[in-house]
């Protein structure tokens, strides 16, 4: 099914998809297991932001991939308006992760910055 979605995809989507689908592995495998045995406080704030910065723009890829599957309306997008709308998406959630993160950080005695 991956398959079938990237052949309707025009490069740059298909290259995005990929990196989500390689980023959710990397993270799910390793990054999430050692945050969940480690305490906020130890966390190194570069891997946190690198982190957060990564998972957002894979869930922003995703998201509006998502979005222009279901509404037809969208189909007629250029690659431009896309990636317009990723990045509009990328930086709610990279705000809003980061504001989660930095929080959780800090309630647990980390002064990040």
């Amino acid at each position: 099914m991956f398959r079938t979605v990237l052949r309707n995809l025009t490069p740059r989507r298909r290259m995005a998809m990929v990196f989500a689908a390689v980023w959710f592995v990397v993270f799910s495998a390793v990054l999430s297991p050692a945050a969940i045995h480690t305490s906020p406080d130890l966390w190194p704030i570069a891997v946190v932001l690198v982190g957060v910065g990564l998972s957002a723009f894979a869930t922003s890829a995703v998201a509006v991939e998502l979005v222009r599957s279901v509404a037809s309306g969208l189909s007629s997008w250029s690659d431009e308006r896309h990636f317009r709308v990723v990045f509009l998406v990328f930086a709610v959630l990279l705000a809003v992760q980061l504001l989660g993160v930095l929080t959780a950080m800090r309630a647990h005695g980390h002064s990040a910055f």
